[in-house]
């Protein structure tokens, strides 16, 4: 049987704020990423692959590139330092882009961007809202498809600018964390469980009950 192929891209702010929530942070996305493999394993007919970037002002780094998704390593505080500001769109922008070459030649690949920050643009030099806004609408109608958390700043105007339908808020605590990663990995399984049933659209009101 020919397997579905599942890209999964997180984009994680690891601008300094984020140190307020730094254990949290750490401790959810490693539940997060253990649920993914979970989940992944539920559809046998699907083939998931993980890439997984943080950003501040100093880099835009991959902590996974394209590797299967229990090849995808911890979060610790070695490879997770907040520092710096928030480059956003350079990040969106960068590890897209980078995603979009790899899956030029696999049009049939459903694709997966999850994008994860706690304050919205204030360090990017390469990309601006418009040119992000731009790659998200081509990449859409490509059938991908974009998720926007966020917390500590407007998400609805942040999500106009990028043209990013799919939005949730959290609150920036432990238990707001916890919650926000529970809601998403119920949706992350129905995402995967229209992919399985042959849903062609699976991209709007991805949060929908959850915002």
């Amino acid at each position: 049987m020919k397997k579905t192929l599942v890209h999964n891209l997180i984009i994680l702010d690891e601008s300094g704020s984020m140190g307020s929530v730094y254990d949290a942070t750490i401790n959810g996305f490693n539940n997060f990423l253990k649920n993914i493999k979970t989940s992944a394993e539920e559809f046998p007919d699907q083939e998931h692959k993980v890439s997984f970037v943080s950003f501040n002002a100093n880099s835009i780094r991959y902590i996974a590139e394209n590797v299967v998704t229990n090849a995808v390593p911890v979060l610790t505080r070695n490879n997770y330092r907040p520092a710096g500001g928030t480059p956003l769109f350079d990040a969106i922008g960068v590890a897209v882009n980078r995603l979009r070459y790899r899956t030029e030649y696999f049009p049939e690949m459903k694709v997966l961007v999850s994008i994860f920050t706690d304050g919205f643009e204030n360090a990017s030099t390469e990309f601006t809202a418009k040119s992000v806004s731009s790659l998200v609408l081509s990449l859409e109608k490509k059938g991908w498809t974009f998720t926007y958390i966020g917390t500590g700043h407007d998400i609805t105007d942040a999500s106009n600018y990028l043209k990013i339908k799919n939005i949730m808020s959290f609150t920036k605590s432990k238990k707001g964390i916890d919650t926000m990663f529970d809601a998403e990995l119920r949706k992350r399984r129905e995402f995967y469980s229209n992919i399985s049933l042959g849903r062609k659209d699976n991209s709007k009101d991805y949060f929908d009950g959850e915002k």
